[in-house]
């Protein structure tokens, strides 16, 4: 499919800002989703049930078999390329402002169990490499889908410059110069995800901004004391990341969950593997990473534009809506889960659409099977993250190992009593400050001195003379 001859104009020279797109002659041959064979040389998956009508979502998830990434991971993979790739250039009309496809994802499960990056490395190799299939046949659709990759070490000065707004222009083979402008689109893809949000990194702003990008406003202000005041236009971003659920419960910053920002985030937790294998299989005739990029990029050509409910669609998600909404009122917003299902309906609009694009076929329009097969695999998300979403029940236990934990990391050392009264001004009991240190003193990040000797009960005593003394990592990393 790559040798297709590229086609004879600047075929994007008509591209801009904004996301109402025309479609344009897409260069490449329709492809063919793979069928997998009436018995599969590969065991079943507990969520092979999830995979949607046969496209891009499907043939990436068969390709991952063999490895053992599962299949629900696989999926939310295949959906994260495709809603970075579109790059704001595909939109669903709604009534209040078009409504974006982008994700914010994370995948949970215990360390070194389920791969939770491997399907998310491979969706970030499609990207990566996308740019360079396209430039042959289109030089500014290839520009279009050249999307700043963030990762773990980002900080939040370079997601600024990633995020300054880009103009590019073009020479045509008659020599007349084109001007494509892209906005300020990037993508996070955090292995380490607790790396990428840290407490140092809220403190300038971090969480606010990517709760703000969500919504990927036409102008947002931003930017850091040092930099002054920058205007982003036409913002486009999209989230993945990777961690434990020791990380989302102890390593998080409180605002993560005060702000909003978790509201926003597909939680994927798998807490057992489905399979083993020693090796990684490649089982013949699944498609390969270079078929999966060829894909994507036809996919970059006919997913371009304004989509929208066929009628049956539109009156499935109307009744949906009602019965929801009327069912999360009735449970009250003291249930664990209400913000999260606040924004149900949604996300079954953005995974329904995201779908539809994975389809092999034109048009604009999002069916019924589309919104069903959205919301069958987001309420099996939903059942599957409740161990994870009860390490976030916990709030203020949370607030309360972070609080210690940055005030020993930003002091160095300090004596117990000066601890207890700076806890104690913020709301922090002394049983719970006792049972941090204890925390604390066991994953080997501080020690306890007192009288001058180091004391080696993982207890911390009562005497306001104690010491304690941080040997983690310095504030500045921390």
């Amino acid at each position: 499919m790559r040798d297709t001859e590229a086609p004879k104009g600047p075929v994007g020279s008509s591209v801009g800002s904004s996301p109402a797109i025309v479609t344009l002659t897409c260069p490449l041959e329709t492809p063919e989703a793979y069928v997998p064979p009436a018995a599969p040389p590969w065991p079943p998956d507990e969520a092979d049930s999830l995979m949607p009508s046969p496209g891009f979502v499907t043939d990436f998830c068969y390709h991952m078999k063999g490895k053992e990434s599962p299949v629900v991971f696989n999926i939310f993979a295949a959906l994260f390329a495709l809603s970075v790739m579109s790059a704001r250039r595909t939109s669903f009309r709604w009534a209040v402002g078009d409504m974006f496809p982008n994700l914010y994802l994370l995948f949970v499960a215990p360390p070194a169990i389920c791969k939770k990056g491997a399907a998310l490395g491979i969706a970030n190799r499609l990207l990566q490499e996308l740019p360079s299939v396209l430039k042959p046949l289109d030089p500014i659709m290839a520009a279009e889908k050249r999307i700043e990759e963030l990762n773990s070490k980002t900080t939040p000065e370079y997601l600024y410059d990633a995020l300054e707004p880009k103009d590019e222009y073009f020479i045509d083979p008659n020599g007349n110069t084109h001007k494509a402008s892209f906005g300020s689109r990037a993508y996070v893809w955090a292995a380490e995800f607790v790396t990428f949000i840290n407490a140092k990194k809220y403190n300038s702003g971090l969480v606010d901004n990517l709760t703000a990008f969500y919504d990927c406003p036409r102008y947002e202000k931003t930017g850091t004391r040092g930099d002054g005041q920058r205007t982003l236009k036409d913002v486009y971003m999209c989230l993945a990341g990777a961690m434990t659920p020791g990380n989302l419960q102890r390593s998080m910053p409180e605002e993560v969950f005060s702000g909003g920002f978790m509201s926003r985030c597909i939680l994927v937790y798998q807490d057992i593997p489905t399979h083993f294998w020693p090796e990684p299989v490649q089982f013949p005739e699944v498609p390969t990473t270079e078929e999966l990029t060829d894909r994507l990029a036809y996919l970059a050509f006919v997913t371009r534009g304004t989509y929208d409910f066929t009628p049956e669609a539109r009156d499935w998600y109307h009744a949906f809506y009602v019965d929801h909404q009327s069912a999360l009122v009735a449970r009250g917003t003291d249930s664990n889960d209400y913000f999260a299902r606040a924004r149900f309906t949604q996300l079954v609009i953005r995974i329904g659409l995201l779908l539809r694009m994975s389809e092999y076929r034109p048009g604009l329009d999002v069916t019924v099977d589309n919104l069903k097969q959205a919301k069958l695999l987001l309420e099996y998300v939903y059942r599957k993250q409740k161990p994870a979403t009860d390490v976030m029940d916990a709030p203020q236990e949370n607030r309360d190992y972070m609080r210690v934990r940055r005030l020993l990391a930003k002091r160095g050392s300090i004596d117990r009593r000066s601890l207890l009264q700076r806890c104690s001004a913020k709301g922090t009991l002394v049983s719970q400050v006792n049972s941090v240190l204890s925390q604390l003193r066991q994953e080997g990040l501080v020690t306890f001195t007192l009288n001058g000797r180091e004391r080696d009960s993982i207890e911390p005593s009562t005497s306001t003379f104690e010491i304690y003394k941080w040997t983690g990592i310095p504030y500045d990393e921390e």
